[in-house]
């Protein structure tokens, strides 16, 4: 059986201080995204890029973003999630329970990290 690439695309948006527009319209703002890309049917995704905008990191975004990435149905239903990140960020996501596969004693180097999802 032939594995099906995908892509998935999460964000958070802020509403404009002084108009309560819906998402996307005038006055809102895209403060953060993860891309996840690969098999996304029970198989092995890969978290591409997770990025927060300057002036809204350090108040709990990616947090919030991995938090959604984790709760959605096709990484659910995936066996692993991997990502490739470097080492100053390995603690972030070790948070969440991703393992150093390889990589990342060299602080200019990416590390290879793993999170197991299911058993199947």
């Amino acid at each position: 059986m032939a594995r099906k690439a995908a892509k998935l695309q999460l964000g958070l948006v802020q509403k404009g201080s002084e108009r309560d527009d819906p998402p996307g319209e005038p006055g809102s703002r895209l403060v953060g995204y993860v891309v996840v890309t690969g098999n996304l049917e029970g198989g092995d995704p890969l978290l591409e890029d997770l990025v927060v905008a300057k002036e809204h990191r350090k108040r709990g975004v990616g947090i919030r973003l991995v938090q959604m990435l984790l709760e959605h149905p096709a990484i659910k239903a995936s066996q692993r999630l991997d990502l490739y990140c470097y080492p100053s960020l390995m603690p972030f996501y070790g948070k969440f329970g991703f393992r150093k596969v390889r990589g990342g004693e060299d602080p200019t180097s990416k590390a290879f990290m793993r999170l197991q999802i299911s058993s199947r």
